[in-house]
């Protein structure tokens, strides 16, 4: 089997001492050698430009530059394609071993203690170092490449949703008015049969819009476009609302929707609108995955530091541990076997509340036993806690 043939460029303007480190390498039985000679730095150069090296090997001390110089100067004519380079110098000189290093030679070599042996070791680990730092080079450049297209696909993919989500909902928005038209008889009589199916096509079109609503919603989130506008809020209201929201689903199901307040509701510095839309997700999801004469618990309650902590709590299917962090991620649907917890959504809810509550400053976590029941749990902070982080400051 022929063996690899490692090229080596050797430059010292002793031509003498540069043919007798040539024959070192000859003389190695594991390794085949082709050796170029050159006597100044500008020669190094010039034939670096022109030629591929596995290693060159550098006298620090030249006519014309010294090896540090030569090493500053082909790493700007070669950037990443240049070569390993083993600086070659007289002992007592211990500034040559310094500036070798600040300029990044691969390895350094006293001329007195150049031998067969020395000198095919320093360049066999040269020339190793060398393909390392290429093979390392090609994969970051891999990894760059392979990120830019990531990008593209990702800034595609918003784009996509931004104009799908747009484009649809204004038609679909018309064809709901123009259901409730039907609906509310504007245009004559409609029977028991026709109301229904109208009512449906009603529910399907909220549900459609919803939908694209946590699009839009996702696209703002990629984009860092979606913002909170915060404002002193008195939660009392905002869970009133919630709750009346929540109710009616949770009769048509036969589920115990309950409301429990422990300690003082201060008003909190919150996006209202915002966890609004967190809170309706969470109430919306345990109703959904839990059955028929079960129970939903919103609980508010505040603490001496001045903090709300809410949680939705559900004697619904649970979690599995396996999947606790996956449900935050986009598009991710729990699978039941229940046909009672039918996949509503596009799977974006959970992903967006959790978004809208780290956008306060918090962290929105989820505790549950499969089978058994799960509480998802946040924090708001008071205008009180607000009050008093700016007085410490």
């Amino acid at each position: 089997m022929a063996k690899e043939v490692i090229k080596v460029l050797i430059v010292d303007d002793d031509i003498d001492y540069s043919v007798l480190l040539g024959m070192y390498l000859s003389r190695d039985r594991d390794n085949q050698y082709e050796t170029i000679l050159c006597h100044s730095g500008a020669d190094a150069i010039a034939n670096c430009k022109v030629q591929t090296f596995d290693c060159v090997l550098v006298d620090y001390r030249l006519n014309d530059m010294t090896g540090a110089e030569v090493i500053e100067e082909l790493r700007k004519c070669l950037d990443e394609k240049m070569p390993p380079v083993v600086v070659v110098t007289s002992g007592g000189l211990e500034d040559a071993a310094i500036n070798s290093l600040r300029a990044r030679a691969t390895d350094f070599l006293l001329k007195d203690n150049a031998n067969n042996v020395s000198v095919g070791r320093v360049v066999k680990n040269a020339v190793e170092q060398g393909r390392l730092n290429r093979g390392a080079h090609e994969r970051r450049r891999e990894l760059i490449v392979a990120n830019l297209e990531l990008e593209r696909q990702k800034s595609e993919i918003q784009r996509f949703y931004h104009v799908v989500s747009h484009e649809i909902k204004t038609p679909l928005t018309a064809t709901r008015e123009f259901v409730s038209i039907v609906t509310d008889g504007l245009l004559g009589p409609v029977n028991d049969a026709q109301l229904e199916v109208l009512q449906d096509a009603l529910i399907c079109c909220d549900q459609i819009s919803m939908q694209f609503n946590d699009l839009i919603d996702l696209t703002r989130l990629e984009t860092g476009k979606l913002s909170l506008n915060i404002n002193s809020v008195c939660p009392a209201a905002m869970f009133k609302r919630v709750m009346a929201i929540g109710k009616e689903r949770a009769n048509e199901k036969g589920i115990s929707l309950q409301f429990k307040v422990r300690g003082e509701m201060s008003p909190v510095n919150i996006d209202e609108a915002r966890v609004t839309q967190v809170l309706n997700n969470l109430i919306g999801n345990a109703i959904k995955f839990t059955d028929k004469n079960g129970t939903v618990r919103l609980s508010v309650s505040g603490t001496e530091n001045h903090t709300l902590h809410i949680r939705i709590t559900d004697t619904g299917c649970g979690v599995a541990k396996a999947y606790r962090e996956d449900i935050f991620e986009r598009l991710y649907q729990v699978h039941t076997h229940s046909a009672s917890h039918a996949q509503e959504g596009l799977g974006l809810g959970l992903s967006i509340a959790r978004e809208i509550i780290r956008g306060h400053g918090k962290e929105l976590g989820v505790r549950s036993r499969l089978g058994v029941g799960s509480c998802f749990h946040f924090q708001l902070n008071s205008t009180q806690h607000q009050k008093a982080l700016n007085y410490g400051t």
